[in-house]
């Protein structure tokens, strides 16, 4: 397990607020899903956090300027609100699947209850380090 500063508490961190910001969306869409010319949105969270996560190396940059390198921090992915480009339909038309989006936010509920139960065995895992009885 890593710690506080490691990557494990604040990448959780990161997906918990990412599928919170996901749930919103899918709200969203659903609530608009009876609005003509309403295009669904979707979150891009997972694609990123992957490429920080890989193993290709970080160029360094040496001016806040210059054009970041290879895969960016952890800590530097945020999620992403896009349009959705599935279904395909004709601009100015709705595209919302009220059945689809219910089964997007049930399986964005699991995540974020999943992502809940590691964090919080994390952080007694780290309780239980200070407090000097195992853990870690």
């Amino acid at each position: 397990m890593l710690g506080v500063k490691g990557t494990s508490i604040p990448l959780l961190a990161k997906a918990l607020d990412a599928y919170a910001i996901r749930q919103q969306v899918i709200a969203d869409n659903i609530a608009n899903s009876e609005t003509p010319g309403f295009q669904r949105r979707k979150v891009r969270f997972e694609e990123e956090l992957l490429r920080a996560l890989g193993g290709r190396v970080r160029g360094r940059r040496v001016h806040p300027r210059h054009i970041p390198i290879g895969r960016p921090r952890v800590g530097e992915v945020r999620p992403e609100i896009v349009r959705a480009d599935y279904p395909k339909v004709p601009s100015g038309v709705n595209n919302v699947d009220v059945e689809r989006e219910m089964v997007q936010l049930a399986k964005n509920q699991l995540r974020y209850i999943s992502v809940v139960q590691v964090l919080k065995r994390r952080l007694q895992d780290l309780r239980l380090s200070v407090e000097g009885r195992g853990g870690m």
